[in-house]
Formats: C-alpha cells, sequence, structure tokens
C-alpha cells in the first residue's frame, strides 16, 4: 500500500510503528458555529482511510478532537450572553448530529482541549524546562522559541526568517537570545487570562492554552509520542502541523508522525469557499437539499489530497447517477438469494479493483468510476437467467468494498423512494393526477386506442414521468 507523505512530497509503501496498529490523529472541529461541508470532506475521507486500514485487518485507533476554547467561540459566546463552554457544547451535539447523518462515524477517542488542561499545562512546562519555551513575566504568555528548534519549516517549507503573522511577540530580557527581532514570530503556548475570558489557573498565573499546544497534548495523551498517520486540512499545514512537530519533538526529540496527511479544500465554481464570498455551505444546508448518500458521493468523487470543486449542478448529477445505481442494486439484491454465493470471477475482479486502487493512496475517485463499468455490467446480465449466474458474489463484493466509503448504506428502495419524494415536490408534481392519467391511458390499451394511449403517455413524458409498461399494468417513476 502507497501512501503520499506530504513531509516526504512524496508516496512510499505504508509501514507501522506497531505491527498490524494504526495510530490516527486528525485535527477536528474549532466549535463556534456550523460545520461546513469542507469540515465533512476532512471527517468523511479520514473516516474511509481508518475504514479502510481496518479492512486490510489493521487494529486502527483513531483519535480526532474538538477544540473547544479558542477566541471565536469565546467571542461568539459573549456576544449571546453564553458561558464559552455552553456555547462549544451546543455546537459538538449540532456538528455530532451532522455527521451521524452523513453516516460519518465517530472517532475511537473524541477529547476536548478543555478537558485535556493538566497535560496541556504538563507539556507547556516541560517545553520550558528543556529550554524550547519561555514565560514572558511582562505579559503572562508562555511562548515557544521556534530558533531552538532547527528543524522548523520542514513540513510546510516556510522558514523561520519569513514573516509569519499573527503571533504574539515576547518584551522582555528574558528571551534566549536577548533580541526581541529574533522571537517576532515565536507563537504562545500558554496565554494569560483577560477580563471576563474563560481562564484555568497555571505555574504562569491564570490563563488557557493556545491553539497548537492543544493538539500535541490530545494527541500524546491518547497514541504516544510518535503516530503513525496525523491528517488535517492543507490549511492545517502552516501553521498549525509546523507548530504541533516544534512542539512534540522539541519535547520528545522523536518524529511526531511517520506520515503527514492533507485534505485538499472546497471550492465553489473554481472560488475558495469562505464566509466572506458568502458562497458557505453547511453540512446541515447541504443536508436540507440532498440525501447523505449523494453528498458523499459528491466528496469521494476527488482523491482526498485534491481541492473539491463544487460546479453548478454536481450535486443533482450524483442524484441521476445514484438513483440509477440504486434501482440496480434492488434488482440484484432481489435476485441475490437464488444464486450460487462463492464468489465468481467478476466478484473477485470487483474486489481486486478496489484495492488497487485505495492501495494508490486512498483513490476513491478511482473506486467511484469504476463503479459505472460494474453497473453495466450487472444491468446487461440481470435479464437473462444464464447470464446472472456471472453475478455470484458481486452484491456481497460491493457491499463489503463501497462500504469501506461509507456508500451504499442505505436501504435501496429508500434511496429511490426519497428521491421521489423529492423530485415529486421540487417539480410539484400532482401524485394523485398522475395515477388518473396513467389509469386513462392503461384503460385505451386495453381497448386498443394506441393513439389516444400514445397521446397521454407524451403529455406524461412532459411531466417529466417514465412509464414502463408491463403484461397487465404500467410501472411509472419521475426522471432524475
Amino acid at each position: 500500500m502507497q501512501v503520499y507523505n506530504s513531509l516526504s512530497r512524496r508516496k512510499s509503501e505504508f509501514r507501522t510503528v506497531e505491527p498490524n496498529k494504526v495510530r490516527m490523529y486528525s485535527c477536528g472541529i474549532t466549535v463556534s458555529s456550523d460545520a461546513h461541508i469542507g469540515h465533512a470532506k476532512q471527517a468523511l475521507q479520514f473516516d474511509v482511510i481508518r475504514r479502510y486500514l481496518e479492512y486490510k485487518g489493521y487494529d486502527v485507533t483513531y483519535v480526532r478532537n474538538w477544540t473547544d476554547v479558542d477566541d471565536k467561540i469565546i467571542n461568539a459566546a459573549n456576544a449571546n450572553n453564553v458561558k464559552p463552554l455552553d456555547w462549544a457544547q451546543t455546537y459538538i451535539d449540532r456538528i455530532s448530529e451532522d455527521m451521524n447523518a452523513l453516516g460519518i462515524r465517530p472517532a475511537n477517542v473524541e477529547p476536548r482541549a478543555s478537558e485535556t488542561i493538566p497535560e496541556i499545562i504538563e507539556f507547556v512546562q516541560a517545553l520550558i524546562d528543556n529550554g524550547h519555551a519561555y514565560h514572558n513575566e511582562e505579559t503572562g504568555d508562555v511562548l515557544y522559541d521556534i530558533a531552538r528548534f532547527r528543524d522548523y519549516g520542514m513540513l510546510s517549507g516556510i522558514v523561520a526568517e519569513q514573516s509569519m503573522g499573527n503571533y504574539r511577540v515576547g518584551k522582555n530580557g528574558e528571551m534566549t537570545s536577548g533580541k526581541e527581532e529574533d522571537h517576532q514570530n515565536d507563537f504562545v503556548l500558554w496565554k494569560s487570562a483577560k477580563p471576563g475570558e474563560i481562564s484555568w489557573p497555571s505555574p504562569w498565573g491564570e490563563g488557557r492554552p493556545g491553539w497548537h499546544i492543544e493538539c500535541s497534548a490530545m494527541s500524546y495523551k491518547y497514541l504516544g509520542k510518535t503516530l503513525d498517520i496525523h491528517g488535517g486540512g492543507l490549511d492545517l499545514k502552516f501553521p498549525h502541523h509546523e507548530n504541533e512537530i516544534a512542539q512534540s519533538e522539541g519535547r520528545f526529540g522523536e518524529p511526531l508522525a511517520h506520515y503527514w496527511m492533507h485534505c485538499g479544500l472546497v471550492k465553489v465554481n473554481g472560488v475558495k469557499m469562505s464566509k466572506s464570498l458568502g458562497n458557505g455551505l453547511s453540512i446541515r444546508q447541504a443536508l436540507e437539499q440532498y440525501h447523505p448518500e449523494v453528498i458523499k458521493w459528491v466528496i469521494l468523487s476527488s482523491n482526498y489530497r485534491s481541492d473539491m470543486n463544487l460546479t453548478d449542478g454536481i450535486f443533482e448529477q450524483a442524484e441521476k447517477h445514484l438513483d440509477g445505481f440504486n434501482r440496480t442494486l434492488l434488482q440484484l439484491k432481489a435476485i441475490d438469494a437464488n444464486l450460487d454465493q462463492t464468489p465468481g470471477d467478476f466478484a473477485k475482479e470487483i474486489r481486486k479493483n478496489f484495492e488497487e486502487a485505495m492501495d494508490d493512496d486512498f483513490n476513491t475517485a478511482k473506486v467511484l468510476s469504476n463503479f459505472f463499468e460494474i453497473a453495466g455490467r450487472i444491468n446487461a446480465a440481470l435479464p437473462s437467467p444464464k447470464k446472472q449466474q456471472q453475478l455470484c458474489g458481486v452484491y456481497a463484493a460491493i457491499r463489503q468494498c463501497y462500504g469501506c466509503l461509507a456508500l451504499f448504506e442505505t436501504d435501496h428502495q429508500a434511496f429511490i423512494d426519497a428521491l421521489q419524494k423529492k423530485y415529486y415536490e421540487l417539480r410539484k408534481i400532482d401524485k394523485a393526477a398522475v395515477e388518473a392519467l396513467i389509469a386513462e391511458r392503461l384503460q385505451y390499451r386495453m381497448e386498443k386506442n394506441w393513439e389516444e394511449a400514445d397521446k397521454l403517455k407524451q403529455r406524461l413524458l412532459d411531466m417529466g414521468i417514465v412509464l414502463k409498461d408491463t403484461k397487465d399494468n404500467t410501472e411509472y417513476s419521475i426522471a432524475i
């Protein structure tokens, strides 16, 4: 299995620290507001990676944190006259509901920064003790001295001399070199409390942790000094992940992670999604419009490292594909019990192609592309009882392989019905009126009045209704 490592900037064979065990951490969400589709992309893609590693037989311990102590949370809570941790809890609950609705499994451990304060303080103190951090008595902050970590920039390629912005600056002679300009890019490990802010007691006075130290402390607490995989969004590579490396490796002198994996960002019609541009899409908004399977199909249609571009009509196109696929799978499931359950060549080919794609840096885009051919071959075999024997073991193979992608988990008929209901309402089609026209057409057919029957068929087609005549009846559905 080949995995792309953001640190080495190349693919390499996946090897674990401990045989058959994977220790995996991904940076979770800062819970100041509802999660957006970019959060869903990252959460789903790392859940898929976890699922596939389990499929391969690894014992995976997956940790994804909640950042519930942060400036954005404090500001939002104050603006709404709510305690910061209560505000954070509200959005942890809402985001958890959204992720569950998408079928994204919780991590094995989901720690919170606010519940890891003793470990954070211990971590900061260890960095002070070994000379990688210092207490600025004037401001009350504790800062990381990046000049003391010679490999700073190894992940992002951004070196310490470059302006990095948005860091608190030490201002007294306690600094290692005694030169203020040498510390302009040092970052905060522990922030001194401001009036009215949430805070905890520490050896340096009342305060709260900086963002970066939270993840270093949580990953160490639950996974140890060196992880197999550390992941997150591409936007976290710098400064967050760079600073995590400096903190953890500055304390322990050992690699923080053997593989760094970064998910691409989200664009809308080629433009970066952002609140300021008004083109954001929350998970809740997406779920109000689209079935969870549709959202997941769109996300997984691009490789995890690639940006996801939400072009106009992309979800509707996925609906059309999945409507057809679920109709195919519904028919396959209906005959599956009558087939020899020993997997045939087709079923083995499905598994082989799936594993080849996923072994190549978890290439979900290739796996989804493969399904168009799979569905075509199933549809070609379904009408013939003789050819149906080619489908032995195919349904089980699809369920297991594509289940690793959290796809086709919904009952097929339920998915079809939900989509039909949506489009009846969207197009304002009166189902009773449709059934009346179909009954009238059936009467014409019984009377062999083909001209009038064809007129009604065209009328229904113009309404978007697709007909399938059987010997004694007419089946119908709305075109997606």
